[in-house]
């Protein structure tokens, strides 16, 4: 396999098509049965007749009494995770092991499949990107140890530079490994060479390919024609791209490394301790916070002050007793005990000798104690406390800058699409991010004639039974259909939406032909 063909540039098979999905935001709180739903489709896509009604291709929608006829679909190529797929911004209690665990059954139910497995990150999951960066961090320490050794290159368990013009690909096969990574390297406006996206194979030849925000890599050789299918190319974003604000994304790219706050604090949202805490608690500590700088700064030798280091000198030398008793008697014959005890014991003695001694002879060691609650109450704040309310409050603040449930229409209207930065020769761009499944041509352009949404798989309004999620999009090449997948009935249908004055339910591809959209060159 040449390595154009590596990272999507290969034309797709005539006899198989593409599957795009987006915004499963497995791991979420609005929707725990997503990942179930979506394993289940995906266990249909790998039977031998994947059909879809007839209405998909005629756009007749009025002719109810015409029996029931099917078309048989291609068997996916190409699977496309179009971003969001994993919630690491807002997952259910604030735990991300929520996302990693709703997602364990669909990643192995795709590893089986014969197809290809693309994964494009988008704004809640863009932690997964960070696999492509340090691969190459560690490919780069490799090769740097290897010089430092004075070995040659290419041997075993040692990275192996590729060839290309204006891209490469690196592979590293690990001794004892049976995986192979790629990486793809390309160059941006400043010549800065950046891993572009991560390649690993599984389940046989086939592979599972991670990339940032967009696939193909439009800024590989060729990588701006997009991906080829019957003769039509096809982009694909996540679509966070289209929100009001990009500062962080124009910050990373002025810094050619990734800079992302939010992600900071969400991370720190997302540590052993803060996950068992509830809100009510941060807000206490916020409160207890407040309290102790106030009294920090009362005049010295306050009674309030002196009471509170007492206090907490007290508390240190329960727990440390506990400890003695804990490791020396109630779990005296785990390993490391004995040292345990003795430490706690050594630690008790210490605290009970400077309360006693403030007690009768120096009160000022009281206020010394002072300073443990402050610290602790602050350093709880700042990295416990503080990322926690950030965590529940920023998707709120978000939803009033991103275009999510906006359709491509409206992206077109409200003139979100800059076509002027638009990276691809492709006449189709398909993007996710907004959870509204839709299309639309943009007759403004020749350079795009078609945007598709994906929709979204999370049913976020369980009440309101007119909602589109489920949804994905078709390629094959014939062209392209938004379609949804019917869970309680086990098939797949066309998704239609009202096009004109007066309304009519027509499908992608009768809009496409009654309209003359040209997505050839």
């Amino acid at each position: 396999m040449s390595k154009e063909s590596l990272f999507g540039m290969e034309k797709l098979p005539d006899d198989r098509s593409i599957i795009v999905v987006s915004d499963l935001h497995l791991g979420g709180m609005e929707d725990p049965g997503t990942g179930e739903r979506f394993t289940r489709f995906l266990k249909y896509l790998s039977t031998d007749f994947i059909s879809v009604p007839v209405i998909c291709q005629s756009g007749n929608t009025t002719k109810t009494d015409e029996p029931a006829r099917n078309k048989r679909l291609f068997p996916p190529e190409k699977i496309i995770l179009l971003g969001d797929i994993l919630e690491l911004w807002d997952s259910r209690n604030q735990d991300r092991n929520c996302s990693f665990l709703d997602a364990f059954l669909p990643f192995l139910t795709m590893r089986d499949m014969d197809c290809d497995v693309i994964y494009v990150t988008g704004n809640h999951d863009e932690d997964v990107a960070e696999f492509i960066e340090s691969r190459d961090d560690d490919r780069k320490r490799a090769r740097e140890a290897q010089a430092m050794k004075k070995g040659p290159a290419d041997t075993p368990g040692n990275p192996s530079p590729g060839t290309g013009t204006g891209r490469t690909a690196d592979s590293q096969r690990p001794a004892g490994s049976g995986s192979t990574f790629k990486l793809l390297h390309t160059k941006d406006k400043k010549g800065r060479e950046k891993a572009e996206s991560l390649k690993v194979e599984w389940n046989g030849s086939r592979s599972l390919e991670i990339c940032g925000r967009h696939y193909p890599a439009h800024r590989a050789q060729d990588g701006e024609l997009g991906l080829d299918a019957g003769g039509t190319s096809y982009a694909f974003i996540h679509g966070q791209q289209f929100d009001r604000e990009q500062i962080t994304y124009t910050i990373s790219e002025a810094l050619g490394r990734r800079f992302d706050p939010v992600d900071f604090f969400q991370d720190l949202a997302c540590i052993s301790v803060t996950k068992k805490m509830n809100p009510g608690s941060h807000f206490s500590n916020l409160v207890m916070a407040c309290i102790l700088l106030w009294l920090f700064f009362t005049p010295a030798f306050s009674t309030v002050n002196a009471f509170i280091g007492a206090f907490s000198g007290i508390i240190l030398a329960l727990v440390f007793l506990y400890g003695i008793f804990l490791f020396g008697y109630a779990e005296r014959d785990h390993p490391s005990s004995s040292v345990l005890a003795g430490l706690c014991a050594i630690l008790f003695i210490a605290d009970a000798a400077f309360l006693l001694y403030g007690w009768i002879f120096l009160p000022e060691v009281f206020y010394g104690y002072f300073y443990i609650p402050l610290i602790i109450s602050f350093y709880i704040l700042l990295v416990i406390s503080i990322p926690a309310l950030f965590a529940y409050l920023k998707r709120k603040v978000y939803n009033k800058i991103s275009v999510k449930f906006k359709s491509p229409d409206k992206i077109i209207e409200e003139k979100l699409f800059d076509v002027s930065k638009y990276a691809y020769k492709s006449k189709v761009l398909v993007f996710g991010h907004t959870h509204a499944a839709d299309f639309e041509a943009d007759t403004k352009t020749d350079k795009v004639s078609l945007l598709v949404n994906t929709g979204s798989w999370v049913n976020e309004n369980k009440k309101d039974d007119t909602q589109d999620y489920d949804t994905f999009v078709y390629i094959d090449k014939n062209g392209v259909c938004c379609l949804r997948w019917v869970d309680n009935e086990q098939r797949i249908e066309c998704f239609c939406k009202a096009k004109g004055s007066p309304p009519v339910s027509v499908p992608l591809c009768e809009y496409i032909k009654k309209n003359n959209i040209v997505l050839k060159d």
